[in-house]
């Protein structure tokens, strides 16, 4: 018994650790663990490592022609504390904006994960192709 495991290990080793170090890269380089780094710079509180994380994120769930901007995915989440803790950020790290509402690393992050979460929520719920892509089939 012992040693038919140990001909089926050296066999299957190898495809098994192939297997392995390729779901591990699958998950270091999705998008849930991007937006986990932003989750964890978030809460350091340091604005740079904030925004630098969380534009790296917008990178990576962007769709569309032109690049990913954080006032583009601000102005599609229509959330005015959104708006407020990004207005409050770019006073913090550039000096932009008016400092009116303190900058919460907690809040923004908060503040994000609900607008990604409306975000998966609506990409789930809409159709992949408009309806009138295929038009009526002719009898």
């Amino acid at each position: 018994k012992r040693q038919l495991l140990s001909r089926l290990w050296r066999r299957h080793a190898p495809t098994v650790r192939r297997r392995l170090a390729e779901a591990r890269r699958q998950r270091r380089d999705s998008e849930a663990a991007d937006f986990a780094r932003f989750r964890r710079a978030a809460r350091s509180g340091d604005p740079l490592a904030v925004w630098n994380r969380w534009t790296a994120w917008l990178d990576r769930i962007h769709r569309g022609s032109g690049a990913a901007t954080v006032r583009g995915f601000v102005d599609a989440a229509g959330d005015p504390d959104l708006a407020r803790q990004t207005e409050a950020l770019d006073a913090r790290l550039f000096g932009e904006g008016s400092a009116g509402t303190p900058w919460s690393p907690r809040a923004l992050y908060r503040r994000v994960a609900a607008a990604r979460g409306r975000a998966r929520t609506r990409a789930r719920t809409e159709p992949a192709l408009p309806a009138t892509l295929n038009p009526p089939t002719l009898r």
